[in-house]
């Protein structure tokens, strides 16, 4: 699966691509390439949410600046039972 940007919908296109393959495969998938090469980046938030469909835990990534309000830390979240992403527990 390749990602060439974080933009906007990025979450969203990644999950329905891999439901997709799921179903094609009678929900199995025994696992994922996910290619960010030549990615030159975008939007924080979304590498953060796509980060997320894979984790159940732990940071995935902090800023830190010389003022307080630049500082962010985004951690990942275990999926609950019948959310999307069921294919996150791998």
């Amino acid at each position: 699966m390749r990602v060439t940007q974080f933009q906007e919908r990025t979450d969203e296109d990644l999950e329905k691509a891999v439901d997709k393959i799921a179903k094609q495969n009678e929900g199995k998938i025994e696992g994922l390439v996910l290619d960010l090469r030549n990615n030159p980046g975008g939007l924080l938030t979304q590498a953060v949410r796509v980060s997320d469909l894979f984790l159940d835990s732990g940071m995935i990534v902090y800023t830190d600046g010389r003022l307080e309000s630049q500082k962010q830390r985004y951690y990942a979240h275990k999926r609950r039972a019948g959310s999307s992403a069921r294919w996150s527990s791998w």
